[in-house]
């Protein structure tokens, strides 16, 4: 019975741990969706900004080719964070599934273990009974 209790213990300090892992990715996952709209604001504006400047025609194809370059790094840093949202979404994904199958398993066993407790309460009333009649 102890073992089946340490066992119970440690499938739920088990299933506490995916829980805050997984609330950990959320947490991370919030931070880079962020991120990924404050470049994307940030690449509105330099959009907007690049515009401005070839529509002025201000400083001529020097400005135009700085901001060209400013773009495309914006652009860089959108795709590779949107890549990283994807993937913590995937990995949040698989820690849910994993934190649902300890669920599962932590309730099979605990089911097994009132099953026992069940039955050797079943057995001792029947040796007291028994024990009475002798």
């Amino acid at each position: 019975a102890e073992s089946k209790e340490v066992e119970k213990q440690t499938l739920a300090q088990a299933i506490a741990t995916s829980k805050k892992e997984a609330d950990d990715k959320e947490t991370k996952l919030s931070q880079v969706e962020a991120q990924k709209t404050e470049l994307e604001r940030q690449l509105k504006e330099a959009k907007d900004e690049a515009a401005a400047y070839l529509h002025a025609q201000l400083s001529g194809s020097e400005a135009s080719e700085k901001l060209q370059e400013k773009l495309a790094v914006l652009e860089a840093d959108k795709v590779s964070l949107e890549k990283h949202v994807e993937d913590l979404k995937k990995e949040a994904e698989t820690k849910e599934e994993s934190l649902l199958q300890k669920a599962k398993a932590s309730e099979a066993a605990t089911a097994e273990i009132h099953s026992q407790l069940l039955s050797a309460k079943e057995e001792a009333a029947s040796l007291q009974a028994q024990l009475s009649t002798t």
